[in-house]
């Protein structure tokens, strides 16, 4: 959803103004939406929804939180991995339709009146993956901002991922070679899944913003600010 400044301040006056924070696991998303709920946004995380629609699986294992849904995907050369990847992405799309019909809820639309409110959708990396619909309909209907890892990141990132990870859906970016171990096959792989997700990330944001650009002692308005200068 493109917005000029004097849309993006009208909106925030008008209380009708909703974001979609993208990018890389680890680059912050769940941390700035957080200030922004302290200011006044609700926010709305698909971590959290997706683990509330595996919870039987999950309890049956004995999993909980965001380390565990990792466990439970599983690595991606681990036999699990595919399924699961294809389950958990499934439970992504339907959360990212829920939440978008409770943003600007149909008879809202029949009427022809925006929604009312401040959002802030805390997606996953995995975003991009999701129907494409839900794709055009978060366009349409949030201003999505990108929080960018840099290219001195992806070590930083890797390692991360390793010691904490996150789930992550590969698509056809894993792909080990023969008689590679399948940490060197990561290592060399995960690179080219950020190369593909900074492509695809920069296709859809309407603002972009440098991690480094962000340090941990912004606030939720001053993010607000951060992101009117990048509109």
């Amino acid at each position: 959803m493109h917005l000029t400044l004097s849309q993006f301040d009208q909106a925030l006056r008008d209380n009708r103004l909703a974001l979609s924070f993208i990018g890389m696991s680890n680059t912050g998303k769940t941390f700035w939406a957080k200030r922004l709920e302290k200011i006044g946004f609700r926010r709305w995380s698909c971590d959290d929804e997706i683990e509330r629609r595996l919870g039987n699986e999950l309890k049956a294992l004995g999993y909980q939180g965001i380390e565990d849904v990792a466990e439970w995907m599983g690595l991606p050369q681990e036999e699990r991995s595919t399924g699961n990847q294809q389950k958990y992405l499934a439970h992504e799309t339907d959360s990212m339709r829920d939440i978008l019909s409770e943003i600007n809820p149909p008879k809202a639309r029949f009427h022809n009146r925006a929604f009312r409110g401040l959002w802030v959708i805390d997606t996953t990396g995995s975003f991009i993956y999701t129907d494409p619909d839900v794709i055009t309909k978060v366009q349409e209907n949030t201003l999505i901002v990108w929080i960018q890892a840099t290219a001195e990141m992806k070590d930083l990132l890797f390692k991360q991922f390793l010691e904490h990870p996150k789930p992550v859906i590969w698509g056809d970016q894993y792909q080990p070679l023969s008689g590679e171990t399948p940490e060197a096959a990561l290592r060399r792989c995960y690179p080219k899944l950020l190369e593909y997700r900074t492509a695809r990330y920069a296709k859809i944001a309407d603002v972009a913003i440098p991690y480094e650009h962000l340090p941990k002692e912004t606030t939720g308005s001053e993010i607000l600010e951060r992101i009117r200068k990048n509109l």
